[in-house]
């Protein structure tokens, strides 16, 4: 086969065109979560992904566990309430003073006839009515809860409690920083202006000694003030320039 690839030009062409799918195929990377990991290297963000990652996967560890244990809370109060049922029911029926009857209508007839009125007056102290309708309908919703809480419990699937990672605008973050900025400059510029007008106002309010303290104290809030918005300012600032960085990045 050899020999004869070499004395035919055409085979010679088809098996150069095979080998370059072959190398395409086997080079070929399997999935786009690769190029995404090799890029997030490249940038230097590997450690910070990292980190998210375990965060995330926490997160999704945590809200697992606490939905298992709400729903085994539940599924135990099912079943406590059906063995409570279930203990109070043999003991009705071990309880031979009480009779039950369906309804109202019922009770009418047992009291209303002579002969068995003096038969359940010897030994029958009490008439429970409704008692099975009653029992009928709660143990049907006990068993409609369960069933609900089974099946949910079955199907939940752990991708439904991965959250999901907060995506970031870059830029309406920038925008927002720098607004914020542009405001905290421009409450800097009202408060010396309105600065001497108070001091002004309090002159002319005050004399002496008091005038001289409430001055002090009125300059020191003004002076406080003052410096906490230009610690927000420099916050803000180093926001900016963390932001930019990682624009440049």
């Amino acid at each position: 086969m050899a020999a004869l690839a070499v004395g035919n030009p055409t085979l010679e062409a088809q098996d150069s065109v095979n080998e370059s799918l072959a190398l395409q195929v086997f080079t070929e990377p399997e999935d786009d979560s690769a190029l995404l990991g090799e890029a997030l290297k490249d940038r230097g963000d590997s450690p910070a992904q990292v980190v998210l990652d375990k965060t995330l996967k926490a997160q999704a560890d945590r809200r697992a566990e606490e939905t298992k244990y709400e729903l085994n809370k539940i599924q135990a109060r099912v079943d406590q309430t059906m063995a409570a049922f279930e203990l109070n029911e043999q003991l009705l029926e071990d309880n031979k003073a009480a009779y039950f009857v369906p309804d109202l209508l019922e009770l009418e007839k047992v009291i209303g006839d002579a002969i068995q009125k003096r038969k359940y007056q010897q030994h029958v102290m009490i008439f429970v009515v409704g008692f099975e309708e009653a029992t009928e309908q709660k143990l049907k919703l006990l068993n409609q809860i369960n069933d609900f809480f089974t099946i949910y419990i079955n199907n939940i699937d752990e991708k439904d409690l991965q959250p999901k990672a907060a995506e970031v605008d870059l830029e309406e973050v920038s925008i927002s920083v720098q607004e914020a900025l542009a405001t905290a400059d421009m409450a800097t510029q009202k408060l010396s202006e309105i600065n001497q007008e108070i001091v002004t106002y309090v002159e002319k309010l005050h004399s002496g000694k008091a005038l001289t303290k409430s001055k002090k104290k009125l300059e020191k809030a003004l002076l406080q003030a003052k410096d906490d918005i230009m610690g927000l300012t420099e916050k803000l600032m180093g926001a900016q320039a963390e932001i930019e960085d990682k624009e440049d990045k």
